[in-house]
């Protein structure tokens, strides 16, 4: 965009004719289409005609009976200065390249609620969608870019599932673990050339990597060429390689949780600092006990004579600790004892959670007619027999 304004037709044909790009984009502003050429009656066609423009183009123009407005003090009209803005600034939430189908319907509603007149647009081919330039609003403001550029780029993050049992991610494990990942190049750890051999400065742009303003074609703007590869990793500086480790699972980690391992996911192009290596815990399920966060939960079965006098069992903890549990008399199916400290440690903290067993008590089906009388008998005494 030309920051000026009253220019003339000799001039925009003179930056489209020197301009290198191939899709041209030449967008007119309410200045210069509201107020210079009005004597053309709106005439998107002698507009064109007289701009010179070859090819595929965008024309946005107000309506020749409105005068450009612009805010008080103001350098540009409001619709070239929210168009900067747009463009300077981005769109939150809009893709990564912004075409003038994104922004344009957005300058339109600003035109709208501060009641200016809204220019009209038209075009050709698919000039719409050509991207006018990156949204610095996409993921965070774009960051500049410094020449020349570095060779060695930031690696990627891995993430590798690991199936635990449930002892294993209560009470922590060394589990091995096999990686497949990028590692630095052995043979030229990185330098990406042939030992022996250099980087040399690229003759083009005198490794500066830019040629009149412009990324150099000849290296690419890294501001070197690589004369002669390494022939382990073909000048990339990595080569895929599968590894053994060893991950230490701390006690008390739950399903889905991840394990962060620095530096050890994918060293990055050029032989950059390698990404981190994420383990994600997936808890089996246990035939015995079930997990609710710290607490642990398992049955246990007790015979109908037990659970109405009462008595002392045997149970073994996930951890295979053997513990006695009382059982109170007149303990109802589905009751629920509660064992505290004998559950999930808590994650690199003290304590633990609790476990709860819960009573199956179990009713015999086949009795003897010795044991039916005296089962006649016992309810006699308790006056429940019908």
């Amino acid at each position: 965009m030309i920051e000026a304004s009253g220019f003339s037709y000799n001039l925009i044909r003179q930056v489209l004719a020197e301009s290198p790009a191939k899709n041209k984009v030449v967008i007119l502003d309410c200045c210069f289409s509201g107020r210079a050429i009005a004597d053309l009656g709106g005439l998107d066609e002698a507009i064109i005609a007289q701009v010179g423009i070859q090819g595929s183009y965008i024309l946005t123009s107000a309506p020749p009976n409105h005068s450009a407005l612009a805010p008080l003090g103001a350098t540009y009209t409001s619709f070239s200065g929210h168009l900067l803005n747009l463009l300077q600034e981005g769109v939150p939430g809009g893709p990564e390249l912004l075409s003038f189908a994104t922004i344009y319907p957005r300058v339109r509603q600003h035109l709208a609620e501060v009641n200016f007149p809204l220019p009209q647009q038209r075009g050709t081919g698919t000039v719409e969608h050509l991207a006018l330039t990156r949204n610095r609003a996409y993921l965070g403001a774009v960051p500049d870019v410094t020449y020349p550029l570095s060779r060695a780029q930031p690696g990627a993050d891995a993430i590798l599932r690991l199936e635990l049992d449930l002892p294993e991610t209560v009470y922590g494990v060394d589990a091995p673990v096999t990686v497949d990942t990028a590692v630095l190049c052995p043979t030229c750890e990185g330098a990406l050339h042939a030992p022996g051999s250099t980087l040399q400065a690229c003759g083009t742009c005198r490794n500066t990597g830019l040629v009149n303003g412009n990324q150099c074609l000849e290296c690419r703007g890294f501001g070197n060429t690589i004369f002669q590869p390494c022939a382990n990793c073909d000048g990339d500086g990595r080569i895929r390689l599968t590894r053994a480790l060893t991950v230490d699972i701390p006690a008390g980690v739950e399903d889905g949780m991840r394990i962060r391992l620095a530096r050890q996911g994918e060293v990055g192009p050029g032989g950059g600092t390698a990404g981190d290596l994420y383990i994600e815990i997936a808890e089996l399920p246990h035939d015995v006990f079930s997990r609710d966060n710290n607490d642990l939960h398992c049955q246990l079965s007790v015979d109908v004579t037990d659970a109405i006098l009462g008595c002392v069992v045997s149970l073994h903890t996930l951890d295979k600790q053997k513990l006695s549990i009382r059982i109170p008399a007149g303990s109802q199916p589905a009751t629920r004892l509660r064992l505290r400290g004998y559950g999930v440690p808590h994650l690199r903290a003290d304590g633990a959670g609790d476990l709860y067993v819960r009573l199956n008590v179990v009713i015999p089906a086949n009795l003897s007619p010795e044991q039916q009388r005296m089962i006649r008998q016992f309810a006699d005494n308790r006056g429940t027999t019908p």
